[in-house]
């Protein structure tokens, strides 16, 4: 699944100057990771918030937004969640409606195809439930024809013992 990042050069001047101006004022590194927060996602935390402040102190403050993208530990997915909280970017918003919708194309088919499996599974054993089935009903039935064949010797073994025991009397 191809992702959608923002590249500096993909942010406006106005954008631009909103996370500049944030991150060229920040005191601390929890400030940053505070505000650039994104609950229940891996995001901004305070080590890279430190490398931040570092390559700003490097710098003498951030000019463009290239020099933000090369901090290291940033990247294209970090960088893009940089810009579009501190910015509130709107092509950003876009590109995330953008990924979400195909996020959701892939996972409804991944979904599908898993529950096809899953079926194809369930049959399988069904199946393979009904020949299972099937062998218990014939060894059953053997057995009781078994055990009535001996039934009948034992019952054949009694009335000759007894024919005996009369003859004998």
């Amino acid at each position: 699944m191809a992702e959608n990042y923002i590249r500096p050069e993909d942010v406006s001047p106005q954008d631009a100057k909103k996370v500049l101006y944030f991150l060229n004022a920040a005191q601390t590194a929890e400030e940053i990771a505070e505000t650039i927060e994104i609950p229940g996602e891996r995001d901004v935390g305070i080590r890279v918030a430190q490398n931040i402040l570092d390559r700003r102190q490097e710098l003498g403050g951030f000019k463009n937004l290239a020099e933000v993208a090369d901090v290291p530990h940033v990247g294209p997915e970090r960088f893009t969640e940089i810009i579009t909280i501190l910015a509130s970017a709107r092509q950003s918003r876009r590109s995330l409606v953008q990924q979400l919708s195909t996020c959701q194309a892939n996972l409804s088919i991944s979904l599908n195809d898993y529950i096809k499996k899953l079926e194809e599974a369930v049959s399988n054993t069904g199946d393979d439930a009904q020949f299972a089935n099937i062998d218990l009903q014939n060894m059953l039935q053997h057995q009781q024809q078994v055990l009535q064949m001996m039934s009948n010797i034992l019952k054949m073994i009694h009335d000759t013992a007894r024919a005996i025991i009369r003859n004998l009397k």
